[in-house]
């Protein structure tokens, strides 16, 4: 029986119908005029809905995603049911159960298309499931559970739409169709599918393949097209070789997608100008225009729809941004994320406060970070006391309602999870009130709400508790239901042609681009011999496997013989996850052509000189004409000292200038030498910035003091601590739990081990993440093995009093105010006093110090406990790495120092602190006249007082290089 299409208008309405066109636009060329209103091109999904909605039949009732948790809950229980008898899926179930229920839910839904119809709800089911296969068998049991568990979720799988498209049609129900337009053959379509066409008035095979080259004879196009059509008896296949830009066949190659794109766009450019956009048909998925689109921006072209950094696709970032921060051990780098994400419901203040926080502090459960919020709060002030007040509690709320979520271990709660999104759903709606004069920035925010209840409810239907592995699958799920593309730029008038699978091209076209050119692949049938044999007992009809074959093939050829004049092709870049060997289509081409048909992508692309702005050039030194401006600083620590003495050109941009680098150095919370120097000893002490000491952010500190947190955190406390300093400030407390002077290695051992998880998860948390064993355990030998070390040199040298982190300050030099913080002051038991400075690395580098009588940290901490505590203290400096190493300029105190050969002096530090002051009036007096030595060289020795401190470059890792004129590179 076949209905009636109900046509009265007179005007034929064709529907354009495929396996492989869903998304397809429409073709050139169609009779209906050139608007094209009366025909559609549809894939399976867009012919189930247009028939739906053309027959009145309500659509399904659940997602793919509330399906996927139905039927993972469905397969539970029949596994839980088995008892001693492990159902075929049970292994992998308990490995993976949302993975696994991916899968067997695609084999349940493709049998159903099928034909199959064993549910067990009946006893001739039941009866069908015993005698089936094994798997087969457990799978119609799964069924039944399925059936009775989520009824409303059975129902709205693809076969049961079909069938009840099969019985209104059946009924004569009006469709309005007159003709289907059949792309492919019935072949390619399992039983239910063809059932639907037989009720359809449909057309067969339209739109074939050319039986004949379309490309002018001799052209490489032409023997390429006679190849693949088999014709090669009646073509010369050796054409002759062509130009790169008269070329019909071009595979353009490059390292990098953006040099492939710039070469596509350069031909675009050339054959708009040409031939027209009609002329041109570019191949290519939304989600991988972005290069394409950057490059024809360029070239001032007509963008095409791209699918990256849309604000839609901003906004489906959010939902596993902020479910990503309900995980413990909290990791830095989701929390950063989280902060830096442009539309995230947390104040930008408050967030970048936060941001800088983590990045330097990697840890969510920090002082650093209760005091971050605490600086935000303290200094909000909108001029109007209602106003601040309210500012503060809305800040308080956010931090409440965001940042302090409830966290989980292993398994998250779904309805705390849930809970998050409708959160994040009411936010999104009230965003969308504050722009409602803007209507299409009001529809994204609208949209985003949508998606977000979607994924609300989602989640609060998840029949038990998620891991992380489970969550990300139940987003993925999510995703693919649509919230996740939305395009960034549509199609702009005057572009080429579009289409975003090879499958999609129906008519021929004079010139073919086809950008990273991929298969579509083929459906694999998961069942065996027997199992077919028994499905084909069951009047079960799929898909005719070699049918299938025939319209892969097709595909991948289609773009090649329906070009009239050219195709070029891009194959996947370096940088890109496409690879050449990956396309049949390439394979065949290069079979038929060999290489005359390859190109560089460099040779493509045009380009033209640009006149270079030359950097300044670099000068010896600064003259600058108002000397006041340079005038000293009220307070001084030895890391701007150190600066004033070598690089007093940086001290200016510094300090005078009060240049500074941005907030946020990276993105990214990563593991390296700098990273590890800066959680390890708190002031970034490490091999690579051997000139960095703990006074490095002291200025600021002392400029704004950070406020206190209940009292308990006040300016006296070090701005940042690490975990070396952490941990040794806790063995040598007063209320430690170990007496460190006769503790053991085993015991000091087990201590540290003690600490360490806290001290990362305050310090360091990404290293109690998954994927940072290995970098955790070196970092833990790190710390057992060099403070043992550095306790038998505090016992061999008798200590019996240790003050760790001593803040001194307001103590007089000649220039002015001095402070800072002394790592360890150690008293013995003769009440003599040392200092001992603890550095991560640079062992070489301080021992030349020693050796040269220019250790001006350990002389100004010397000044400095002389002056606070009238004490001449011995000064020594303690290195970790290499297994921890105590190297001093002599033996007196610590007996099994290491003592470098000493060339100048044999004092402490008071020799070379003296020799500082007189650099110090030195350099003071060339800024006083106007003068900025920019010592991007060595030291020039002849212009100093003491040409022994002389150093090599200091400057390395300046951010000012550029403004003194270096080139970096």
């Amino acid at each position: 029986m076949s209905a009636s299409s109900c046509s009265s208008s007179g005007q034929s309405t064709r529907v354009i119908f495929g396996l492989a066109l869903e998304g397809a636009a429409l073709p050139s060329g169609c009779d209906g005029g050139p608007t094209g209103l009366d025909h559609i091109v549809v894939g399976p999904e867009g012919m189930v809905d247009m028939l739906e909605q053309r027959l009145g039949i309500a659509p399904p009732k659940c997602d793919q995603a509330t399906r996927l948790l139905d039927y993972r809950a469905a397969l539970l229980v029949v596994q839980s049911a088995a008892g001693g008898d492990e159902t075929f899926y049970s292994q992998s179930f308990d490995v993976d159960p949302l993975g696994s229920a991916k899968v067997l839910l695609s084999w349940r839904d493709a049998l159903k298309l099928a034909g199959w119809h064993d549910s067990g709800s009946s006893s001739g089911g039941k009866e069908n499931a015993a005698a089936a296969p094994k798997r087969l068998g457990d799978l119609a049991r799964v069924e039944a559970a399925y059936a009775q568990a989520a009824p409303a979720s059975y129902q709205s799988d693809l076969c049961s739409r079909l069938e009840r498209l099969i019985a209104a049609l059946q009924a004569g129900l009006c469709h309005g169709v007159d003709k289907v337009a059949l792309v492919g053959d019935r072949a390619e379509f399992p039983k239910r599918w063809r059932e639907v066409l037989a009720l359809l008035p449909v057309e067969e095979n339209a739109y074939p393949l050319p039986t004949e080259p379309l490309a002018p004879t001799g052209s490489q196009l032409h023997a390429l097209q006679s190849g693949l059509l088999g014709n090669k008896a009646d073509d010369e296949v050796t054409a002759a070789d062509e130009t790169a830009e008269a070329a019909t066949v071009r595979v353009v190659q490059a390292a990098f997608a953006s040099r492939s794109a710039d070469a596509a766009a350069t031909l675009l450019q050339r054959l708009l100008s040409e031939s027209g956009p009609d002329s041109i048909g570019l191949i290519s998925r939304g989600d991988t225009n972005g290069p394409l689109n950057q490059s024809m921006q360029q070239l001032a072209l007509p963008q095409i729809a791209s699918g990256n950094r849309t604000v839609s696709g901003t906004l489906m970032q959010l939902p596993a941004l902020v479910l990503a921060l309900h995980w413990q051990p909290a990791d830095p780098q989701a929390w950063l994320t989280f902060l830096l994400h442009p539309a995230k419901p947390v104040a930008a203040r408050l967030a970048k406060q936060l941001a800088y926080t983590i990045q330097s502090t990697p840890a969510r459960d920090s002082e650093a970070w209760d005091l971050a919020i605490a600086k935000v709060l303290n200094e909000t002030d909108l001029g109007d006391e209602t106003e601040t007040a309210n500012e503060i509690k809305r800040l308080k709320k956010q931090v409440k309602q965001w940042l302090s979520p409830e966290r989980f271990e292993k398994v998250a709660d779904p309805k705390v999870l849930s809970d998050t999104i409708g959160q994040l759903r009411k936010w999104a709606v009230g965003r969308a009130k504050l722009v409602e004069d803007d209507a299409a920035l009001e529809a994204e925010w609208k949209q985003a709400a949508k998606q977000y209840a979607r994924l609300e409810k989602l989640l609060l239907s998840s029949p038990e508790k998620l891991n992380k592995d489970d969550l990300a699958q139940v987003m993925a799920e999510w995703l693919s239901g649509g919230a996740a593309y939305s395009t960034d730029s549509r199609a702009e008038v005057g572009g080429p042609a579009n289409y975003s699978q090879a499958a999609h091209l129906l008519v021929p076209i004079d010139h073919v681009l086809w950008w990273q050119p991929q298969d579509a692949g083929l459906p694999v049938q998961p069942w065996n011999q027997n199992e077919l044999a028994w499905l084909e007992g069951q009047d079960m009809v799929f898909a005719d496997e070699a049918a299938l074959r025939r319209a892969a093939n097709d595909a991948a050829i289609r773009p090649i013989l329906l070009a009239r004049c050219s195709i070029s092709l891009y194959p996947g870049a370096a940088d890109t996850s496409v690879e050449i060997s990956q396309s049949t289509t390439l394979v065949r081409l290069e079979a038929e052509l060999g290489d005359r048909a390859v190109y560089e992508a460099e040779t493509m692309i045009q380009t033209s000189a640009e006149a270079l702005v030359p950097l300044p050039r670099a000068k010896r030194e600064w003259q600058i004409s108002d000397a006041s401006k340079l005038a000293a600083r009220d307070q001084e620590s030895f890391s701007s000292l150190n600066k004033f003495i070598y690089s007093p050109w940086e001290w200016v941009l510094s300090y005078s200038a009060k240049l500074r680098a941005g907030a946020q150095y990276d993105y990214r919370i990563i593991d390296d030498a700098r990273s590890r120097g800066s959680l390890l000893h708190g002031f970034v002490e490490s091999l690579l910035e051997p000139e960095m000491d703990p006074l490095a952010e002291s200025d600021k500190w002392d400029e704004k003091p950070l406020p206190a947190r209940s009292g308990s955190v006040t300016e006296e406390t070090t701005p940042s601590s690490g975990l070396l300093e952490t941990l040794i400030r806790r063995l040598f407390e007063d209320s430690a739990a170990i007496s460190w002077d006769t503790i053991e290695k085993s015991q000091i051992d087990s201590w540290i081990e003690e600490q360490w998880s806290a001290l990362l998860a305050s310090h360091a948390a990404q290293y109690l993440c998954d994927g940072h064993e290995a970098a955790c355990s070196e970092l833990l030998y790190l710390a057992k093995t060099g403070l043992w070390e550095l306790l038998q040199h505090l016992r061999e040298a008798d200590v019996q009093e240790v003050t760790c982190e001593e803040r001194i300050k307001d103590i007089d030099f000649c220039g002015g105010k001095l402070g800072g913080f002394i790592d360890l002051r150690c008293v013995n038991g003769a009440g003599k006093v040392a200092v001992v400075d603890l550095k991560l690395g640079g062992l070489s580098y301080r021992k030349e110090e020693l050796e040269k009588g220019r250790h001006l940290q350990l002389a100004t901490y010397g000044h400095l406990v002389k002056q606070q505590h009238g004490a001449d203290a011995h000064c020594a400096y303690f290195i970790f790495i290499g297994g921890g190493s105590l190297i001093a300029r002599n033996r007196d105190y610590f007996e099994s120092a290491e003592v470098p050969r000493s060339m100048i002096g044999d004092d402490e530090w008071q020799t070379c602190w003296q020799e500082f002051e007189a650099l110090w009036q030195w350099r003071r007096a060339q800024l006083d006249a106007g003068r900025i030595e920019v010592s991007l060289g060595k030291f020039k020795p002849q212009i100093a007082p003491h040409g022994h401190w002389s150093v090599e470059e200091p400057d390395r890792y300046s951010d000012y290089l550029t403004l003194a004129g270096v080139v970096k590179g």
